[in-house]
């Protein structure tokens, strides 16, 4: 019962000081700047149909979390993508669902 004593003022301090360091010294490292940090921009892929392709050829099974991670974007972005592309009948519907489809290369 209970909890975490509340710490001195003067530990507290250092705490935050310490934590304060490490915090910048992690932002310089990775060069990643801009207001998101490098994460991606949700709605917004900045590769055309053709790289997609290229990217989603080696997977086996080609979902929404496996498309968002090969393109570096995120889930409704990839799944965005992924209808387009199904709709252009560049990708065919092989299973899953309730909107956790499997896709598949449709010349495969």
């Amino acid at each position: 019962m209970g909890g975490n004593k509340r710490k001195p003022i003067g530990q507290a301090e250092k705490a935050q000081a310490v934590s304060g360091k490490k915090q910048e010294s992690k932002g310089g490292k990775d060069g990643k700047s801009g207001k998101f940090g490098g994460k991606s921009i949700p709605g917004v892929l900045r590769v055309d149909d053709t790289e997609a392709v290229k990217l989603l050829t080696p997977l086996k099974a080609i979902t929404i979390h496996g498309a968002a991670r090969a393109l570096g974007t995120d889930g409704s972005t990839a799944g965005l993508l992924l209808k387009n592309l199904e709709n252009k009948s560049v990708l065919r519907r092989v299973g899953g669902y309730s909107g956790h489809f499997v896709y598949a290369l449709a010349n495969s």
